[in-house]
């Protein structure tokens, strides 16, 4: 199954001395460039991209399971 192809906009954040190319969705989510997980503000998206320069999504402990 293929999943529809967003439209998205391409704007620049800057945020704390940061510049950062990323996409803007049609409903004004930012698109993380590195996993295109969407944030609704450009400090939350400029804090999760420290995060994976940190390695931080990679060392994220798995989500509990239902038993």
């Amino acid at each position: 199954m293929v999943e529809a192809e967003r439209s998205h906009k391409e704007v620049v954040v800057e945020y704390s001395g940061s510049r950062l190319r990323v996409d803007v969705d049609e409903k004004g989510f930012y698109v993380c460039p590195l996993c295109g997980a969407l944030f609704t503000s450009p400090r939350d998206l400029v804090s999760h991209v420290i995060g994976h320069a940190l390695g931080l999504p990679d060392a994220r402990r798995a989500s509990p399971e239902r038993l």
